[in-house]
């Protein structure tokens, strides 16, 4: 993992939180979200506040939540905005919680200049506890305050001196003035500023993944067939708790199973589309790029820089044991540059696999999660794992062997 952070793959983006002011803020998030204080006096935070330095401490990286169906976000800088998500619980949370960022960037920063921002982010469903639980999320609302309720108090006294500054008769009321002095006398003269955010509503979860029950893909339309009921795509069958459920309204489907990629296709959510690979034939070199990595780091100890006769040297000795798929891609690549017509190819199901990507009818806001559930099908494609999967990809690399870390390091500085 250091070879990572020393070039920059691991731990990129993230918000240094190093003064004691800002460890402060940070912790009375924590303390108002009824979650423990960090020790550390120096970590960073990704885009909704969550730490890998705090979540080694508290050994949970699910510690920024109560249950993974509400999780939380704390904003201590607005340059948070700009950096990824880097244990997101659900699909959707990068593009969630921008959302806040969009509409109320000045708030934000109005706020942080004294205080930490908590969002919490409810869908009405407190726990996951079944696939029934998942399938009732329809939006999240993203409600935020501060700890020492700032955002609140802000608009109770507006309220307090806008009713004065209508009113010709209530100067004379000993009551009400006493309430506008004791708002003052608390939270000081809060008549400008800026800190007032509404509740925001997400509701873009047609299609979405989360990390509760083992790990699950939600589709909730059926695409071209004709049947009823949502799609689901589950990692671990056992602990979706769905025995007993009505199976004429759900469709439940392993990450495993083979003919999951065929009912994507039918279903329009996946395609292969040559033209596309036609228009850019860099795609399908990267795609060699990678097999012919995979197996040299199986046989030699080193793979950095190797020229490219040195490669094709080791190509022809080694013809025999190279994956077929690593030819194949070679041959389709040929009759691409010939200028054959795309719809006169009939590929192999190791060719399907390697080529699918989201299918062009999918809208933009859930191209990601089918992206991210294509590189658990096929995760050989390094790129498509660590833009979309980084947490698999960071438990994979640690089992890769040296030649492979070095390599894949290379090549994602290389291609990313």
């Amino acid at each position: 993992m250091e070879l990572l952070r020393n070039r920059g793959l691991h731990g990129r983006g993230l918000i240094e939180i190093a003064t004691d002011e800002m460890v402060a803020r940070y912790n009375s998030a924590l303390e108002m979200m009824g979650l423990t204080p960090t020790t550390l006096k120096r970590f960073s935070v990704d885009m909704i506040g969550w730490s890998p330095e705090v979540a080694e401490e508290k050994g949970s990286t699910y510690y920024l939540t109560h249950s993974l169906a509400n999780p939380t976000a704390i904003i201590v800088s607005i340059n948070q905005r700009h950096a990824p998500v880097y244990f997101p619980y659900h699909s959707f949370d990068r593009q969630m919680i921008d959302g806040i960022y969009e509409k109320y960037a000045s708030q934000i920063m109005d706020i942080n200049t004294t205080d930490a921002l908590c969002v919490d982010l409810d869908n009405g469903v407190s726990r996951y506890s079944s696939i029934e639980d998942v399938l009732l999320v329809d939006a999240f609302v993203m409600k935020a305050e501060t700890p020492g309720g700032l955002i609140e108090n802000c608009r109770q006294q507006k309220k307090l001196v806008e009713r004065f500054m209508e009113s010709d008769t209530l100067w004379e009321d000993e009551e009400e003035r006493q309430k506008l002095i004791n708002s003052g006398e608390l939270y000081g003269d809060l008549r400008n500023r800026n800190v007032l955010i509404e509740d925001h509503v997400y509701s873009d979860v047609d299609i979405f993944f989360t990390e509760a029950l083992g790990g699950v893909y939600i589709f909730n339309e059926a695409r071209g067939t004709g049947r009823e009921g949502p799609l689901i795509v589950y990692r671990d069958r056992d602990r979706l708790q769905a025995e007993g459920q009505d199976q004429r309204v759900m469709r439940l489907t392993s990450i495993a199973d083979s003919a999951l990629l065929l009912k994507l296709t039918r279903e329009k959510y996946v395609r292969v589309d040559l033209q596309e690979y036609k228009d850019n034939p860099d795609l399908l070199e990267q795609k060699k790029e990678v097999l012919l990595a995979e197996y040299i780091c199986a046989v030699e100890k080193n793979y950095l820089n190797w020229p490219e006769i040195k490669k094709k040297n080791f190509i022809a000795r080694h013809s025999d044991d190279i994956p077929g798929l690593y030819f194949e891609l070679e041959r389709l690549q040929k009759r691409l540059a010939a200028g054959e017509n795309v719809f006169s190819f009939s590929l192999s199901m190791g060719l399907n696999s390697c080529l699918s990507r989201p299918h062009h009818r999918i809208d933009e806001v859930y191209r990601p999660v089918i992206e991210q559930l294509l590189s658990e099908i096929d995760p050989s494609d390094p790129i498509r794992l660590f833009r979309y999967n980084k947490n698999r990809f960071y438990r994979e690399y640690e089992s890769y062997s040296e030649c492979k870390k070095n390599w894949i390091v290379d090549y994602l500085n290389r291609r990313i």
